[in-house]
């Protein structure tokens, strides 16, 4: 999967369904304040933090158990590293996977206008 935008730095992530439900999970990657209360598949909320931690430029530098992601693409950032800004977090429907892309706005975009449009790669 690839993302392009000028809007500002850009991440994706892409799992298949059911990735993260093995023990352990919750664990090592979850906030304490998701352990045990989303409804959501674990899997997707590993996509939303890798598709947010790589549109930070950090990656798993940044633990994800110390990011807390809300439905509205909302960080709570309890690690060392400065947190990022606004992000546009949006899930992408593809069957039998879990999707997500992230983008952290520059200060001066407007994020209402930005969509996602998807489409197969060309060979």
């Amino acid at each position: 999967m690839a993302a392009i935008t000028d809007a500002g730095p850009v991440g994706v992530d892409v799992e298949a369904e059911g990735a993260a439900g093995f023990a352990g999970f919750e664990d090592v990657a979850l906030h304490p304040g998701e352990r045990g209360s989303r409804a959501d598949d674990p899997t997707r909320v590993w996509v939303r933090k890798e598709a947010l931690l790589k549109a930070y430029g950090l990656g798993l530098a940044v633990d994800p158990s110390d990011v807390r992601l809300d439905d509205d693409g909302l960080a709570t950032w309890d690690s060392r590293h400065r947190p990022p800004g606004a992000v546009w977090l949006r899930d992408l429907a593809v069957p039998g996977h879990a999707m997500a892309v992230a983008v952290l706005p520059d200060a001066e975009q407007d994020v209402a206008g930005l969509s996602v449009t998807m489409r197969p790669a060309s060979t």
